[in-house]
């Protein structure tokens, strides 16, 4: 109430009901009541607020409101989904009432790291490009194989390495493995009679599988796909054989 010290036991704010406004139905969303009582008695306008498990996205939608700065985080992608299309409605309302709003950017876990295995110097002549390229993408290549416990290998023309009996396929470091991408692993499996493969990658074509991982079936090859997670740039991860590679559901 005003003018008086906020007590310890806070109970005169409600959980979201089911006629709410502001409800989205996520199974974690918290009021906005408390979020704001929260971040107003413990920051000014123009702070950073964070919140690592943003959820539906609360905190992110109040600290806008109140004019902070905020980052939000998450493992989840529904709660990334969420949370992204909830500030862009936060967007249209401030911007309906003529106040002030920021654009914000998603970010993926890995991204800056694997920045470095693409950019090339714009100064250097056509074949010395040619050849950062090279030397990035082999380095590149070597990195993943080495978190992936792999041996290198060659004379295949999209295979990479091996690990217990099976033939592994790096995908692309900053696009989606595609279905040409998979066709084509297919295509040298059946020429060299290879069953056993694993592809491995950041990011798969969605509607990729399973209908590409039947059709290698059919012809009695095993493809395997696994995200490369982010842990495969920590030196200490990958040394300490921690990095996992996680089968794509």
């Amino acid at each position: 109430q005003p003018g008086l010290p906020s007590q310890t036991l806070w109970d005169d704010i409600f959980p979201v009901n089911s006629q709410a406004t502001e409800r989205i139905a996520y199974p974690t969303q918290k009021p906005e009541a408390l979020l704001e009582r929260i971040i107003k008695a413990s920051s000014n306008e123009g702070d950073l607020v964070a919140d690592f498990f943003c959820g539906s996205g609360t905190t992110a939608a109040v600290a806008e409101k109140l004019g902070r700065k905020w980052i939000v985080s998450d493992l989840g992608k529904f709660a990334v989904h969420t949370t992204r299309k909830r500030l862009i409605g936060v967007q249209r309302e401030l911007k309906a009432a003529g106040q002030n709003y920021r654009a914000f950017e998603i970010l993926n876990l890995g991204k800056y790291e694997r920045q470095h295995y693409i950019g090339l110097n714009p100064n250097l002549r056509e074949e010395e490009q040619r050849q950062q390229l090279e030397a990035k993408e082999a380095a590149f290549l070597d990195l993943i194989l080495h978190a992936y416990r792999a041996e290198k290998t060659t004379g295949f023309t999209t295979f990479h390495g091996k690990k217990a009996g099976r033939l592994v396929a790096v995908g692309p470091v900053n696009l989606p493995v595609t279905r040409l991408f998979v066709e084509e692993i297919i295509l040298e499996c059946r020429q060299k009679h290879i069953t056993r493969v694993d592809i491995l990658g950041f990011e798969f074509e969605m509607g990729l599988f399973p209908n590409v991982l039947d059709e290698a079936k059919a012809k009695g090859i095993d493809i395997a796909p696994k995200y490369i997670p982010a842990d495969v740039f920590d030196k200490r991860a990958v040394a300490k054989n921690q990095v996992v590679f996680h089968d794509v559901a």
